[in-house]
């Protein structure tokens, strides 16, 4: 399936987050400094439960994008393949989301929940949007759309949504195509 403009700005936005050392092509490295961010912004120990199922969540994240990404063979995830990969299992399946995003979201709340209450608050929240490697402006953009008037928190359903809307929606106007800022 080919992403509609609103989409496809979006899916240019996240693999630019993705790409942390900025050289045009997701690698294994990227995806530990991601983990490794989240370690730092979460305050998790070495070799706890938490830091564990971030490291090895963003692993087996590089790890099938890689293996379905790599469309010509060159040992890399480049943004054209990102895109294309991104939308045949995300917009190309009707449980694509459910399959490739959704566990990633189950270990992120647990992990980005660090006072347990089921609950993302607006702290939380900007510490994985840091984590992910939104600026500070993308982290307030985000705020302003995801959390209603006045609200300091979100529950995980409403994050997940979110996430949804970001990866999949065509709607211009979802609030979750802010989830990383502008796009």
């Amino acid at each position: 399936m080919t992403p509609n403009d609103i989409q496809l700005r979006k899916y240019r936005k996240r693999f630019q987050l993705l790409d942390v050392n900025g050289n045009g092509v997701l690698e294994l490295s990227d995806y530990q400094a991601i983990a490794r961010r989240f370690r730092q912004n979460f305050d998790l120990e070495p070799g706890s439960d938490n830091a564990n199922a971030i490291d090895d969540t963003y692993t087996r994240l590089f790890a099938a994008m890689h293996r379905h990404g790599d469309r010509n063979g060159d040992g890399h995830v480049d943004e054209n393949e990102f895109i294309q990969t991104s939308a045949a299992s995300l917009l190309g399946r009707p449980d694509g989301f459910d399959r490739a995003i959704k566990p990633v979201l189950t270990v992120i709340c647990q992990v980005c929940d660090k006072d347990g209450n089921a609950l993302l608050d607006r702290d939380e929240f900007r510490r994985f949007l840091t984590a992910e490697g939104a600026p500070d402006e993308a982290c307030a953009q985000s705020l302003a759309h995801l959390y209603p008037a006045n609200a300091t928190t979100i529950t995980f359903d409403q994050f997940t949504e979110a996430t949804r809307q970001f990866y999949c929606s065509p709607d211009p106007d979802a609030p979750g195509n802010w989830l990383f800022g502008d796009f």
